[in-house]
């Protein structure tokens, strides 16, 4: 398989498990609040991954709660995703992605998305508005409108429910279920804990617990590979931090590691 496939792949599977496992030395700050509830998360919290393909270093992905802000008319968290390679798979494929989310103040539901890829000479931008009055979401790429979704009842988009899965209380062999929709299709977003185990990272040592999200109605990559598995672990207490992503498919293993954690809550 040529590089800049296996790099299209790696892309794929880093943001699938960021954006679907949520199904879920730091600087600490107090923590806000939604709905009353006191958040795992708050405004300046940036997670540093390092990205690998088997043991290949392959680039750089970033989680961060942006500065809560107003999206059509409405109050709104903000959170963003970016995703690069680094300067040797520039060489093969260069990878350069933004995913932008928001949501409620109460985190109840996303009230937009936003996606910008730009990956080898591939460039897309992709709009999803959520229309809750008509319980619709509208896809647009590229500035035209290519699918109008039903929405189920507190929906979120694919990045959002990590941060609202991080409001889950997780119990071992126990299921979190939130739905999902990336405007062109709607799902029920389902994940498993599987234990608690000890994780140690290049950003420390954790306790940890391992969930695996169901990937029947992901797609993608993931559909391609009959034994597919993907596994999160994120930290033993009220933050759930993702610590470590790993998927197995067709083509090998990939990775995404926590390496630093700033303004985390607590």
């Amino acid at each position: 398989m040529r590089k800049a496939s296996c790099i299209r792949l790696l892309g794929a599977v880093v943001v699938t498990g960021f954006l679907l496992a949520a199904l879920f030395s730091s600087t600490y700050a107090s923590a806000s609040q939604a709905g009353g509830r006191v958040l795992p998360f708050l405004p300046g919290e940036k997670l540093v991954f390092g990205l690998k393909w088997a043991f290949i270093p392959a680039g750089q992905a970033v989680l961060e709660v942006m500065p809560d802000t107003t999206y059509n008319g409405q109050q709104a968290r903000h959170f963003r995703l970016t995703a690069r390679t680094n300067e040797f798979m520039d060489n093969f494929f260069r990878v350069r992605n933004v995913i932008d989310a928001y949501c409620d103040m109460d985190m109840t539901r996303t009230i937009g998305y936003k996606k910008e890829q730009r990956e080898g000479s591939s460039i897309h931008d992709v709009i999803v508005e959520f229309d809750w009055e008509n319980k619709v979401a509208y896809f647009f790429e590229d500035g035209k409108l290519e699918r109008e979704t039903k929405l189920m009842d507190g929906a979120f988009d694919p990045l959002s429910v990590f941060y609202r899965f991080r409001m889950e209380a997780m119990k071992t062999g126990g299921v979190n279920e939130i739905p999902v929709t990336d405007g062109k299709r709607m799902v029920m977003g389902r994940g498993e804990v599987v234990k608690r185990e000890a994780r140690k990272v290049k950003a420390g040592s954790f306790p940890s617990i391992l969930f695996e999200p169901e990937l029947t109605h992901i797609g993608g990559v993931f559909e391609q590979s009959p034994h597919a598995k993907l596994q999160v672990w994120l930290s033993d207490d009220a933050r759930k931090i993702v610590l470590r992503v790993r998927s197995a498919v067709a083509v090998g293993s990939f990775t995404a590691e926590l390496e630093d954690a700033y303004n985390v809550a607590y």
